[in-house]
């Protein structure tokens, strides 16, 4: 089970009892989570304050006494989305978790759309050469460029038309 810092709070003590309540010790050492979950993906979430957390940020964040918007991503070391054992917790940017799940191979863009395996809806490879992440969103690089240098040409063109004029 999760140990309970004697630093934290009354209220997060009580909670962290609770997350510890509902895990269940596995072979591989995941404390996985055996409440609500978390649809698509499968984390163990609870709700607190108001408002649905995942348990493995609780869990980071009580531990390293860090408020719960904490700005950055908890990410999983053992790639099991229910477990919350603090061993196989770490924090990075969103760039970090993308890069992670992309090395490990189980990053998809888009995922939902039907794209198929390893390549954007466009037919261009799915790589890390090849994506441009803007704004959260993931997409072709390829595309992103084939589509600036139209716009490109499209606006030099209508320049040297009113030019002439």
């Amino acid at each position: 089970m999760i140990p309970i810092p004697e630093s934290c709070s009354e209220p997060r003590k009580k909670l962290l009892r609770k997350i510890n309540s509902c895990l269940l010790e596995r072979e591989n050492g995941c404390l996985e989570w055996s409440g609500a979950k978390s649809s698509p993906g499968g984390y163990g979430i609870v709700w607190w304050e108001g408002k649905n957390y995942y348990i493995h940020r609780i869990v980071y964040c009580i531990l390293h006494d860090l408020p719960f918007d904490f700005p950055f991503e908890v990410m999983h070391k053992c790639d099991n989305p229910p477990c919350a054992n603090p061993i196989h917790l770490t924090h990075g940017t969103q760039g970090d978790n993308k890069r992670d799940s992309m090395k490990k191979g189980r990053y998809r863009a888009n995922a939902g759309r039907n794209y198929r395996e390893g390549h954007f809806r466009c037919g261009h490879p799915f790589t890390t050469d090849n994506i441009y992440n803007t704004k959260g969103r993931v997409v072709c690089k390829t595309c992103t460029k084939v589509s600036k240098l139209k716009y490109y040409a499209r606006i030099k063109a209508e320049r040297e038309k009113t030019s002439e004029v």
